[in-house]
């Protein structure tokens, strides 16, 4: 049994309704194979912000480190010891 009688068996055994469903989602499908079209990727060294620390007398490297310092959000961030129970902020009182 080929695929396309396959898919009239099935459909024939479906309500006149749900018939139409299937005539609605397959005219969906066409619509979106149709209008799909490759995603275009371009390299990242025609990007306007590539070698843009080229000319700065800055190390680039330092710099992001520097950015990111350890700790930074000490204090801020609360693990309860039990996963399950509620954060403060949703406390019912």
């Amino acid at each position: 049994m080929t695929l396309l009688e396959q898919i009239e068996k099935q459909l024939s055994a479906l309500p006149v309704e749900k018939q139409r469903e299937a005539l609605d989602f397959i005219a969906f499908l066409q619509e979106r194979a149709n209008a799909a079209s490759p995603i275009k990727r371009s390299s990242l060294k025609t990007h306007k912000a590539f070698g843009s620390w080229k000319n700065r007398k800055v190390d680039a490297v330092k710099y992001q480190q520097d950015l990111r310092v350890p700790g930074i959000d000490k204090g801020k961030i609360i693990i309860m010891p039990n996963f399950d129970d509620p954060l403060p902020e949703f406390d019912d009182e």
